[in-house]
Formats: structure tokens, sequence, C-alpha cells
């Protein structure tokens, strides 16, 4: 496995982990895990982090958004 495919397989778990972490749980370098993120995204494989919010828990669920 490259270590592009590593790093994106710790990065589709949990998106916040840190390089450090990334480079712990998959035995890279944390150089090696940020230059692979840095390809990533600059290859545009990845496209950004976004926070997945389940609002029927926020505000009791209120929030006025639509579900779409």
């Amino acid at each position: 496995m490259t270590a592009a495919r590593e790093v994106l397989e710790v990065l589709t778990r949990n998106a916040r982990e840190t390089t450090d972490d990334i480079a712990r749980q998959t035995g890279l370098s944390v150089d090696t895990v940020e230059e692979a993120i840095t390809e990533l995204e600059d290859e545009d494989i990845v496209h950004g982090y976004q926070a997945i919010v389940d609002w029927d828990r926020v505000d009791g669920g209120g929030s006025g958004r639509s579900s779409n």
C-alpha cells in the first residue's frame, strides 16, 4: 500500500487526526505523512475536510435546515 493510500485510510476514519497521530498509526514518518497529504491536496484527490453534523441532535432538531 502506498503512503498516500495509508494516509487516506486514516483520514477517512477521522480527518481530525494530527500528522503525528497518522504517522504513529501507519508507521510512516511525520515528513512522509505531510508530503502525502500535500500531494493528495495538490492533485485534487482530497478536496477538503468537513464536519458531518447530526442536525437532529443540535438544539433538539430545530435547526431550520432542509434535509437536502
